[in-house]
């Protein structure tokens, strides 16, 4: 279940469920590659790694945060020397 601040509207918290995914992430491993829409999709997918990879630990993550930088300063320097 996603976790919601009470301070938040009801569209902002519907919005925040609405773009929140799932990953399954193998301790160790490399970075996860696919997005689950729910935590019971990630879920089955983590018990079918676990299987596949005896000893290994998968392990069900949610995205509850994200930041981006959407605009970036150009600074152009005329008058270089060489």
């Amino acid at each position: 279940m996603p976790l919601i601040r009470p301070d938040k509207s009801a569209r902002q918290a519907a919005d925040a469920i609405e773009d929140t995914y799932w990953i399954v992430w193998r301790e160790g491993g490399g970075a996860p590659v696919v997005k689950h829409e729910n935590p019971g999709l990630a879920t089955k997918e983590a018990e079918r790694l676990a299987r596949a990879h005896p000893g290994e630990r998968f392990v069900v993550l949610q995205a509850v945060r994200a930041r981006q930088v959407k605009d970036l300063e150009c600074i152009e320097f005329d008058d270089i020397p060489f």
